[in-house]
């Protein structure tokens, strides 16, 4: 919350008539009145002035005030506009009508009367306080920064122009410039446990934990029933690893404000972080219980569920978020691409997370660089499935044209995939830690030519570096499926099959189709000799149908599908991938319930070792993709084991990936267009072991001329669609939509 102002003074120097008269002297009498705090007093003399003298410019004044310090604001507005009409000259009767207006809710009125105020007084350092308070109400963030720092050098007591001044800081995320201003607070009130608190925050935000946790400690040290504080270490200890401690700090928020709907969010993230999800639903659904608002915390609420195979509300929560959406909340976009197939509810998602906003900043025309400057934006550079796909391709830049940088907002996971990744850029940065306005102005000091966002709404990603324009050409790719849902990436690199043109009406970038398929490979992962089906718990003989994607993809639609095709053919499995005990038990239920044998469902335990993993995989026969979020990495690894896909391409995005795979390494025929099709296909394959065998040998052949495992074809595929971009940019061109031509 921002502070409101500290009391205006009063009165103003009013000018007097030279020689008294009874009117004068009841206006002195008054104005004793209100100095000594005798309001009700003062007021009946300002109504007798006004009864004598209707157009007296110190009564009317003095009748706004006390209104507005009643808390009647129309009447206090009424009242000093009377006044203005006398003398529009005095710049205090300006800085009440603003403040009249401001209560009423009418913060552009009260911002223009708050700028007439400041000038006519620019020294009037309340004004400007208050004149901050308006623009930050009206979303001049920037200009109201710079109002409050001003007003904290005219103010006898700064202290609340500094903290507002943080406040709107925090909310540009300068954190350390906001850190600054909370610092200078507690310089004047050492025991401002509002500023001790925010400024833990600021330095959280700054990646000094231990530096946040000690503010927050101070806060709480001051005062003990300070549940934001208490909220607020919990954060602090979530990041330090602490996370007992961090529950303990929650239950301490809520123990004191058992209606803080964001303390039972946050333990919900705890437990979710800790693999208790049965709780962390439970969490989830109480802050929404709350808050109905906290859209967050449905998403997240069915998103644990997901994850648990539990779907005994899942239409109803499906039906929320879908509600959710069309209200314009914020629900999570990723979560709403695993819970319908819907584009245009994808789209919606997006949009709301981004703000409904315009085509936002646009930076000049420059001349072209003798390489075009290409930085790739992530906090996935690390042993991820992001830099799994894209590593080969980094390399393989042709670095005659292109000049790569990588702006890694992760700190090093000290992986051997991070360690390649460094050296894979000619130009490798660690970003971690810095805010968005750092991140896009360090983007620029590089005069890089175009940003790629890796990351889009997936956790973690920093949409705000893109809608501060970090590079005059920006696009998304590849860790995302779907728009960002706002102008500020020109671009999305995608294919005909992922979007095809009747999809581009729900995309709010410009459409950049690759000839062979968006999603590239490293074919030099290397592939470990295959153990045996005993190893992995499988039976000797029979048909292996693996469905190895993470169970928040899998649905009662897909389980269901499952079930028959194990009852279709005799002596097959189901190997699957679910993690936790909630789901495999929810699963084992489904398939008791659709009288499968549970023996039948075969749960993998996880493999850390990159080739053992993919060795493993290929004990599958046939792999049963999911809908409505395909495997994407999952299903690129499985190809690569030799492992054929059946799957449904759906109609947004997500549900298209594997369709798109399969053309990539001349397996079309394994996508269908419904459940029907794909249930059909995938029993006639398990009943048909000769051509399952046939169709094995034509993928295994294919890792060495399949456009999907040549990194290098990729690379010049994904070149041309950089240099198409930025030869329409230096041609004045807007983004447009076009297609890479595929290489001879």
């Amino acid at each position: 919350m921002i502070p409101s102002t500290e009391r205006a003074r009063f009165p103003p120097n009013f000018r007097r008539r030279p020689i008294p008269d009874t009117v004068d002297q009841l206006f002195a009498q008054a104005i004793d009145c209100h100095r000594r705090g005798d309001e009700a007093q003062a007021e009946t003399l300002y109504r007798q002035i006004l009864q004598q003298r209707p157009q007296h410019f110190g009564a009317l004044y003095g009748t706004a005030f006390i209104a507005l310090s009643h808390n009647d604001f129309a009447a206090a507005e009424s009242a000093i506009v009377r006044a203005i009409a006398i003398d529009a000259k005095m710049g205090a009767a300006h800085r009440l009508h603003g403040a009249a207006l401001a209560r009423l809710g009418r913060p552009r009125e009260a911002l223009a009367s708050f700028e007439r105020a400041v000038s006519l007084d620019p020294a009037d350092g309340e004004a400007l306080f208050e004149q901050g308070n308006a623009m930050m109400a009206v979303g001049r963030i920037e200009d109201a920064a710079k109002s409050f720092e001003t007003a904290a050098g005219l103010m006898p007591q700064p202290a609340t122009a500094h903290y507002n001044r943080g406040y709107a800081l925090f909310v540009l995320r300068r954190f350390d410039q906001a850190l600054e201003s909370y610092e200078r607070v507690l310089a004047l009130e050492p025991l401002d446990i509002d500023a001790h608190n925010d400024r833990g925050n600021m330095l959280r935000e700054l990646g000094r934990i231990d530096e946040a946790l000690a503010a927050h400690d101070r806060a709480i040290e001051l005062q003990p029933r300070f549940a934001e504080a208490h909220l607020n270490r919990g954060i602090a200890l979530r990041l330090l690893g602490r996370h007992t401690d961090a529950l303990a700090a929650y239950d301490a928020a809520i123990a004191i404000k058992p209606a803080l709907a964001e303390a039972f969010h946050n333990r919900g993230v705890i437990f979710t972080d800790i693999g208790k999800l049965d709780q962390a639903v439970e969490s989830f659904d109480r802050a929404v219980a709350l808050k109905p608002e906290r859209a967050d915390s449905a998403s997240l609420a069915f998103d644990v569920a997901a994850h648990l195979c539990a779907w005994a509300d899942r239409e109803t929560r499906i039906a929320d978020l879908v509600a959710r959406a069309r209200a314009g909340q914020h629900v999570e976009p990723f979560v709403v691409m695993g819970a319908v197939d819907d584009p245009e509810i994808q789209a919606l998602a997006a949009i709301n997370a981004v703000g409904r906003g315009g085509p936002g900043l646009r930076l000049p025309v420059r001349p072209p660089h003798a390489r075009l400057r290409v930085a790739y934006v992530s906090q996935d550079f690390r042993d991820h499935a992001v830099a799994r796909q894209a590593i080969a391709v980094w390399e393989a830049t042709d670095r005659a044209r292109i000049e790569t940088y990588a702006i890694a907002l992760n700190p090093s996971d000290g992986s051997k995939l991070r360690a390649r990744l460094e050296g894979a850029f000619e130009h490798f940065v660690d970003a971690a830690w810095r805010n968005d306005h750092d991140v896009t102005m360090l983007m620029r000091e590089h005069a890089i030519d175009i940003a790629v966002d890796l990351s889009g709404h997936t956790r973690g990603g920093r949409p705000g570096i893109f809608a501060r324009r970090a590079a005059p050409v920006q696009a998304g790719w590849l860790g995302y499926p779907g728009t960002i849902g706002a102008t500020f990436l020109d671009y999305i690199i995608a294919d005909e099959t992922v979007i095809p043109e009747t999809n581009r009406q729900y995309f709010a970038e410009q459409v950049v189709w690759l000839p062979d398929g968006a999603m590239p490979f490293d074919a030099s992962r290397v592939i470990a000799p295959a153990p045996s089906r005993a190893a992995c718990d499988l039976p000797a003989n029979g048909i292996v149908f693996s469905a190895y994607n993470a169970s928040y993809k899998y649905t009662p639609e897909m389980t269901a599908c499952w079930m028959r095709i194990l009852a279709a053919v005799e002596n097959s499995v189901l190997w699957l991938s679910a993690g936790n005990d909630t789901a495999r038990a929810n699963l084992i239920a489904v398939a008791a319930s659709s009288r499968i044998d549970p023996s039948r469902l075969v749960f993998a335990s996880r493999v850390a070792e990159p080739a053992a993993h993919l060795a493993r995989l290929g004990l599958a026969n046939l792999a049963l993709d999911t809908m409505p979020y395909n495997g994407h990495a999952t299903s690129s690894d499985l190809l690569w084991a030799g492992v054929p896909i059946v799957t449904c391409a759906g109609r947004a995005f997500p549900a298209r990936v594997t369709a798109s795979l399969l053309n990539a390494v001349g397996l079309s025929e394994l996508g269908t267009a419904s459940l029907a099709d794909y249930e059909a296909l995938a029993i006639g394959l398990g009943r048909d072991p000769a051509r399952l065998a046939a169709l094995r040998q034509r993928l295994i052949a294919s890792r060495a001329t399949a456009p999907l495992f040549d990194a290098q074809r990729f690379a010049r595929h994904l070149e041309a669609a950089w240099l198409g971009m930025a030869e329409r940019h230096h041609a004045g061109t807007p983004p447009q939509a076009f297609a890479v031509l595929p290489i001879e």
